[in-house]
Protein backbone atom coordinates (compact mmCIF):
# COMPACT_ATOMS: atom_id res chain seq x y z
CA UNK A 1 0.00 0.00 0.00
CA UNK A 2 2.37 2.87 -1.26
CA UNK A 3 1.69 5.93 -3.31
CA UNK A 4 3.58 8.10 -5.13
CA UNK A 5 1.94 11.19 -5.80
CA UNK A 6 2.62 15.20 -7.17
CA UNK A 7 6.05 14.62 -7.88
CA UNK A 8 8.43 16.37 -10.35
CA UNK A 9 11.64 13.80 -11.23
CA UNK A 10 13.98 14.97 -13.96
CA UNK A 11 17.56 14.78 -14.42
CA UNK A 12 18.28 11.28 -12.41
CA UNK A 13 20.86 8.64 -13.17
CA UNK A 14 18.63 5.78 -13.52
CA UNK A 15 14.44 5.52 -13.95
CA UNK A 16 12.72 8.51 -12.62
CA UNK A 17 10.19 6.05 -10.95
CA UNK A 18 10.92 2.65 -10.09
CA UNK A 19 8.83 -0.22 -8.75
CA UNK A 20 10.78 -3.18 -7.97
CA UNK A 21 11.75 -6.76 -6.68
CA UNK A 22 15.92 -7.44 -6.65
CA UNK A 23 17.18 -10.20 -4.87
CA UNK A 24 20.90 -8.37 -4.93
CA UNK A 25 19.34 -5.96 -2.59
CA UNK A 26 17.06 -8.75 -0.85
CA UNK A 27 14.05 -6.56 -1.28
CA UNK A 28 10.18 -7.71 -0.76
CA UNK A 29 7.22 -8.59 -2.85
CA UNK A 30 5.37 -5.58 -3.93
CA UNK A 31 1.63 -5.03 -3.68
CA UNK A 32 -0.50 -2.69 -4.52
CA UNK A 33 1.37 0.73 -5.18
CA UNK A 34 -0.34 3.62 -6.91
CA UNK A 35 1.72 6.15 -8.98
CA UNK A 36 -0.60 9.40 -9.34
CA UNK A 37 -0.31 12.58 -11.06
CA UNK A 38 3.82 13.11 -11.57
CA UNK A 39 5.94 14.42 -13.79
CA UNK A 40 8.83 12.02 -15.36
CA UNK A 41 11.59 13.83 -17.21
CA UNK A 42 14.80 13.11 -19.02
CA UNK A 43 15.48 10.34 -16.58
CA UNK A 44 18.00 7.14 -16.71
CA UNK A 45 20.66 9.16 -18.53
CA UNK A 46 23.24 7.01 -17.21
CA UNK A 47 24.93 4.34 -19.85
CA UNK A 48 24.83 1.21 -20.01
CA UNK A 49 22.10 0.78 -18.06
CA UNK A 50 19.71 2.35 -20.16
CA UNK A 51 16.87 2.73 -17.62
CA UNK A 52 13.69 4.30 -19.19
CA UNK A 53 11.71 7.20 -17.60
CA UNK A 54 9.64 4.69 -15.53
CA UNK A 55 10.51 1.02 -15.05
CA UNK A 56 8.73 -1.73 -13.37
CA UNK A 57 11.40 -4.46 -12.52
CA UNK A 58 10.99 -7.99 -11.14
CA UNK A 59 14.14 -9.65 -10.62
CA UNK A 60 12.72 -11.93 -8.20
CA UNK A 61 9.34 -12.56 -6.20
CA UNK A 62 6.56 -11.23 -6.96
CA UNK A 63 4.56 -7.63 -8.20
CA UNK A 64 1.12 -7.01 -8.03
CA UNK A 65 -1.49 -4.68 -8.35
CA UNK A 66 0.76 -1.38 -9.84
CA UNK A 67 -0.93 1.67 -11.03
CA UNK A 68 -0.13 4.23 -13.26
CA UNK A 69 -2.74 7.35 -13.46
CA UNK A 70 -2.44 10.44 -14.97
CA UNK A 71 1.16 11.33 -15.24
CA UNK A 72 3.29 13.31 -17.62
CA UNK A 73 6.29 11.08 -18.95
CA UNK A 74 8.67 12.97 -21.52
CA UNK A 75 12.06 12.79 -22.98
CA UNK A 76 13.60 9.66 -21.75
CA UNK A 77 16.89 9.48 -21.99
CA UNK A 78 16.70 5.79 -23.69
CA UNK A 79 12.86 4.90 -23.86
CA UNK A 80 9.57 5.81 -22.04
CA UNK A 81 8.45 3.30 -20.02
CA UNK A 82 9.67 -0.39 -19.28
CA UNK A 83 8.25 -3.77 -17.28
CA UNK A 84 10.36 -6.45 -17.41
CA UNK A 85 11.80 -8.82 -15.77
CA UNK A 86 12.05 -12.60 -14.90
CA UNK A 87 10.30 -12.35 -11.38
CA UNK A 88 6.57 -12.74 -11.33
CA UNK A 89 5.12 -9.42 -12.61
CA UNK A 90 1.40 -9.67 -12.83
CA UNK A 91 -1.30 -6.82 -12.91
CA UNK A 92 0.07 -3.56 -13.77
CA UNK A 93 -2.36 -0.71 -15.48
CA UNK A 94 -1.70 2.43 -16.99
CA UNK A 95 -4.64 4.63 -16.95
CA UNK A 96 -4.95 8.32 -18.66
CA UNK A 97 -0.87 8.93 -18.83
CA UNK A 98 0.64 11.03 -21.21
CA UNK A 99 4.26 9.63 -22.84
CA UNK A 100 6.24 11.98 -24.94
CA UNK A 101 9.55 10.08 -25.83
CA UNK A 102 11.67 11.38 -28.29
CA UNK A 103 14.40 8.13 -27.96
CA UNK A 104 14.07 4.59 -27.76
CA UNK A 105 10.76 2.46 -27.95
CA UNK A 106 7.55 4.14 -26.52
CA UNK A 107 7.76 0.99 -23.93
CA UNK A 108 9.22 -2.11 -23.08
CA UNK A 109 6.32 -4.35 -22.20
CA UNK A 110 8.29 -7.80 -21.50
CA UNK A 111 6.46 -9.35 -18.90
CA UNK A 112 3.31 -8.74 -16.59
CA UNK A 113 -0.16 -8.70 -17.54
CA UNK A 114 -0.62 -5.06 -19.04
CA UNK A 115 -3.72 -2.58 -19.06
CA UNK A 116 -3.96 0.11 -20.74
CA UNK A 117 -6.55 2.94 -20.61
CA UNK A 118 -6.60 5.70 -22.33
CA UNK A 119 -3.20 6.62 -22.74
CA UNK A 120 -1.62 9.18 -25.00
CA UNK A 121 1.75 8.32 -26.83
CA UNK A 122 1.93 4.54 -25.69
Amino acid sequence: DVSIENNKVADTMMAGIYISVEGSYNTLNVDRVKVVNNTIRNTGIQAPQNHPNILVYGGKGSIDHVEFIGNMITDGAHRGIGVWGDGTIKTVKFERNTLINKNGAATTFKNGIITLVDNIGF
